[in-house]
């Protein structure tokens, strides 16, 4: 185990400093250390302090004492001559913070003094300001936050101490807090790149998603070191804000029309006759291409502008030959896959060239940036927009604040390249080392990177990449885990940590020397064109087109088989030739006027990306709107509302606006099936939370009732909830699994079931009368016998039976709920399946067939044939069936 020694703060190692390691080779990793030492580190800040000889590292301490490694402080230095690790104590002591709370990133001991979080991840939101020796990190976010700050702390090299800067906010149009979930949570520019502008003495904020913004993003932000104030980095541009708004128009009418396409495709036809076909939206597309072309044919700028234009009309031709061959096959019938395909791929074609007529870098998260004190500039390159990965390259004049974009020959493929920037003091360029890339593979909860293992190096004087090494394939390369720094003699430090659980995490050091007039052939076989992206599409089952090429069913076959079901009894459906990824603890959505119903769900162990998966039923097929996000809490840079978490009974389809109702910490958010779109976020009265805010459609509008005795209406036409009248006392809102809400439109009533904790359920029923307010406990018969052994979530009114249905079994026979005799009820519907019963699996009834469809978490679905003159509903149950056994997942 590497010694680990206690030094004054700014002291050198014992003996002279060393050099730099003129041992290693060129390009290559070295591994220097294992475990001791720096121990596990992730996410650790890292800087190269150049009269010291060494690398500071600061912070990403996990789960060392799990593996038996003396746990390094959180402060330290690596001598990479000597090959030393250091501990850094600016008290010479340790610091007792006990004031301060896990979630801070510094705490406070009650005296002023503040001792850095040791755990507290911070590569790629860390930065260093050569002018004052101090390195910044900053804190964008946390669940449970009391102050909703955002904290920008500094440490000072000389004194080995720490300050807080800034506790507060950018003056945005949006704060980042959602209250709900957690008590609070806390997204404010999630994933920023921090970067210090030593010229103007700022600290930059650049990219970032915020979780209430309207479309996730709030813009750059400036901090003055000087005076603490913020300052919004803006800009105008008369060349490309024109085009750029053409373009967008255009874009829209694309993607309405690819989305008309898609629902003839599937026979979902749109929910009102005076709706366009999508014949007709893609003329007026044409209309909209040919007038974007034509705006961007003035800029004659002779500067980096001009050269955006340019490409952003090629970008916009190639769009436009895609689609006279989709125009002539939409006016000739029914469009297929292939035509699909191209309508697909003009829309993006088009959002490419909008994004080159950007005049500042646009929203995106985990981009690389970093400062070249030699031309007194800073280089941002890439970033993670959700969908997509950047391969932009930008550069920011510090003397003129002002923006230009890069438009090298080559560049090095779309990354997130947070951390991933360093600046090499003797080739005096700025490097790109690594980063990660998407894998091409569908994982469940939460998505990994592809690391990359390629070094560039960037010119900014020429506006070309160098690729100085890739070594793909070859090994050894290390899992990098934490933020890059070069030193003397462009080595780099390179700190690694791999294993599946904290618990068996190794840790290891390593060092590479960076050398060579780079690797030509190699480039242009690796490198991309300007303005190159990588789409999560490279994931199939978050492609929609690769729904779309599923082989299609034969419609009177499947009309043939829904008419011979058997009455009364759960019958699986046939797997879909490509089944919507899994989707666990949430609803299921049917709407009746296309004929279709939706899934949108996330959590643990289950898929949490953006998309609203769609069941077609006459065709008997899945699909997606558009490209799936993958993001975190709030609204994604697309404007559309995460289900990172469950998603529970969050959700109805509203049969007055014909819309898809979706509340979320952001808000509530109404997606178009005909557009296949989000709309803007409305503003919700209640407190979200994912496990205690239920809704249920009515001919009214979606009702909400969620806790603290909300019970609510939206109106989507004036885009406002109005609180509904409560005569008596709501039922209190349990958990996700423990409360049910189904509309009875005979009655015009909600019947409301609430547990007296989780997996307790009471078997009360609550009746509210829509007309008169009133709510009441209807103390039905049978509470102890049967409707104790309904966990209350998914439900289902059948009009027909007059039953409200329940996803519960005893005896493996379903439960309900009979209002005309304030009963439980045991049917003689079986349970056929393990997924049948329980609380992954949505309830939906069909009208027109007189159906019940479940949908169950495990992407299998079932439906039930109602035949009410053979329902039998008794009031006994022949055997016990402990609820626990049969109900519970």
């Amino acid at each position: 185990m590497a010694a680990v020694l206690v030094l004054a703060p700014g002291a050198g190692s014992p003996g002279a400093p060393g050099a730099a390691p003129a041992d290693l080779p060129a390009n290559r990793w070295v591994k220097v250390g294992a475990s001791g030492g720096g121990g596990v580190r992730r996410g650790s800040a890292v800087v190269w302090l150049g009269d010291q000889h060494k690398f500071l590292v600061l912070g990403g301490v996990w789960g060392n004492e799990r593996k038996g490694i003396d746990r390094p402080y959180e402060v330290q230095t690596f001598d990479p001559a000597a090959r030393r690790w250091q501990s850094v104590r600016p008290y010479g002591v340790d610091l007792d913070a006990s004031k301060g709370r896990s979630s801070e990133l510094l705490m406070a001991d009650g005296k002023g003094r503040f001792r850095l979080h040791g755990e507290y991840a911070m590569g790629g939101i860390s930065a260093y300001d050569p002018a004052g020796r101090r390195v910044m990190l900053c804190q964008t976010g946390s669940r449970g936050s009391r102050g909703n700050v955002l904290a920008v702390a500094a440490y000072d090299v000389a004194s080995g101490r720490w300050e807080l800067l800034s506790r507060s906010k950018p003056p945005a149009d949006a704060n980042g807090s959602l209250s709900g979930e957690w008590g609070g949570t806390f997204v404010f520019m999630q994933g920023v790149a921090l970067v210090a502008d030593p010229v103007n003495d700022e600290l930059l904020f650049l990219g970032g998603r915020t979780a209430n913004a309207d479309n996730g993003f709030v813009g750059h932000w400036a901090l003055s070191l000087s005076n603490k104030r913020w300052r919004r980095m803006k800009r105008a541009s008369s060349v490309l804000d024109g085009p750029r708004a053409a373009c967008l128009a255009a874009r829209r009418a694309v993607r309405d029309a690819l989305a008309a396409a898609r629902n003839a495709f599937y026979a979902s036809p749109t929910a009102s006759a005076e709706k366009a076909g999508p014949g007709e939206l893609l003329t007026d597309a044409v209309k909209l291409i040919d007038a974007a072309a034509d705006t961007v044919k003035p800029a004659k700028a002779d500067d980096w502008e001009a050269r955006a234009a340019a490409l952003a009309g090629e970008r916009i031709k190639q769009g436009a030959m895609l689609l006279p061959l989709a125009r002539r096959q939409l006016a000739g019938g029914a469009p297929d896959a292939a035509a699909i395909r191209r309508l697909f791929d003009a829309a993006w074609r088009i959002d490419e060239a909008a994004d080159l007529l950007r005049c500042r870098p646009g929203p995106r998260m985990h981009a690389g940036v970093c400062f070249d004190p030699h031309r007194k500039c800073i280089v941002l390159f890439g970033g993670d927009h959700g969908d997509y990965l950047l391969g932009d390259t930008w550069v920011y004049d510090c003397p003129t604040r002002r923006w230009r974009r890069a438009f090298p020959p080559v560049s090095p493929e779309p990354r997130r390249a947070a951390g991933a920037m360093v600046w090499l003091p003797e080739r005096k360029q700025v490097a790109l080392v690594g980063g990660e890339s998407y894998v091409p593979k569908f994982m469940y909860f939460r998505r990994i990177g592809r690391p990359l293992t390629d070094v560039w190096a960037f010119d900014a004087d020429r506006d070309t990449w160098t690729l100085l090494t890739h070594r793909k394939g070859e090994r050894p390369w290390p899992a990098l885990t934490c933020q890059r720094a070069a030193g003397e003699g462009d080595v780099l430090l390179g700190l690694a940590s791999e294993g599946r659980y904290p618990s068996q995490w190794d840790a290891s050091t390593w060092l590479m020397r960076v050398a060579g007039e780079g690797e030509p052939a190699a480039a242009r076989k690796l490198g991309v064109p300007v303005g190159s992206r990588s789409y999560l599409s490279v994931v199939k089952e978050y492609d929609p087109c690769w729904y779309d090429g599923a082989a299609a069913g034969e419609a009177k076959a499947d009309a043939a088989w829904l008419a011979a079901l058997k009455p009364n009894t759960w019958t699986p459906v046939p797997l879909a030739p490509r089944p919507a990824p899994r989707r666990d603890w949430g609803t299921a959505a049917f709407d009746p006027h296309r004929d279709q119903f939706y899934h949108w769900t996330g959590g643990h162990m289950a898929d949490p990306a953006s998309i609203v998966s769609t069941y077609h039923v006459a065709a008997g097929r899945w699909s997606i709107p558009y490209v799936a996000e993958y993001f975190g809490k709030g609204i994604g840079f697309n404007g559309r509302p995460d289900c990172m978490n469950h998603t529970y009974l969050n959700y109805a389809y509203d049969t007055v606006s014909r819309k898809l109702v979706c509340t979320s910490l952001a808000g509530t958010s109404l997606y178009d099936p005909d557009r296949r779109e989000f709309g803007p976020v409305i503003a919700q009265p209640f407190r979200q939370h994912p496990y205690y805010t239920k809704t249920v459609a009515t001919p009214h509008g979606v009702v909400c009732w969620s806790r603290g005795g909300y019970l609510g209406l939206l109106d989507a036409r004036a885009r406002r909830w109005k609180q509904l009248p409560v005569k008596g006392k709501l039922p209190r809102v349990v958990h996700g699994d423990e409360n049910a809400i189904t509309y009875d439109a005979k009655r015009n009533v909600i019947w409301l079931m609430a547990a007296d904790g989780y997996q307790k359920p009471n078997g009360q029923v609550w009746r509210y009368g829509m007309t008169n307010g009133e709510v009441r406990p209807m103390d039905p018969k049978g509470m102890k016998a049967i409707g104790r052994q309904v966990r209350p979530r998914e439900s289902a009114y059948l009009p027909p039976a007059d039953l409200v249905l329940h996803n519960a079994f005893a005896s493996s026979r379903q439960l309900a709920y009979d209002p005309a005799g304030n009963r439980w009820v045991v049917l003689n519907v079986t349970r056929t399946h393990k997924d049948l019963g329980g609380v992954s699996i949505g309830l939906m009834y069909d009208a027109r067939r007189r159906f019940v469809w479940a949908m169950s978490a495990g992407q299998r679905m079932f439906v039930l044939k109602l035949d009410a003159d053979t329902l039998e509903p008794s009031a006994h149950i022949s055997e016990a069936s402990p609820a626990a056994k049969e109900n519970s997942r």
